[in-house]
């Protein structure tokens, strides 16, 4: 008696299970093609990349810094704001491509920092930060002896 109610719950299940598969909307995956890169992103990927580099200094002052030379010190924003569209309007007219890297000093305030960010932000500048978050103490962590 037992093995026979087994043997009917075991077609009640196949027989659902053909069910839904008459019914279910069986299709055939296609493959999409992704659109391929432009002529305009192979224009600009070609051009090189130049880093402009804005320095923030413990004192709060702004560097702005090309190839290893100074373009602009100063303490503030908006002149910053300034030469940072000047030296990246240069750059693109040279034919490349300027990426302004924000270097904090540990000690400057981070104020500064997000100051600089902002203007990238507003301005739509490629950007980056170069920050070093290594913990610099005058004493030892551990003292194992």
């Amino acid at each position: 008696m037992r093995g026979g109610m087994i043997i009917r719950l075991v077609d009640v299940v196949l027989i659902l299970l053909f069910g839904f598969l008459a019914i279910s909307d069986i299709q055939v995956k296609r493959q999409l093609r992704l659109p391929g890169p432009s002529e305009s992103e192979t224009v600009q990927q070609a051009s090189e990349t130049v880093f402009l580099f804005v320095k923030i200094d413990p004192a709060d002052r702004y560097r702005l810094v090309l190839d290893d030379q100074e373009l602009l010190a100063v303490a503030d924003v908006e002149v910053l704001r300034g030469g940072l569209l000047d030296a990246s309007r240069q750059i693109r007219e040279a034919g490349n491509q300027p990426v302004i890297i924000i270097d904090p000093d540990p000690q400057a305030t981070v104020q500064r920092t997000i100051s600089v960010f902002d203007i990238c932000e507003e301005e739509n500048l490629v950007k980056s930060i170069n920050m070093d978050l290594s913990l610099q103490t005058e004493q030892p962590l551990l003292n194992i002896q």
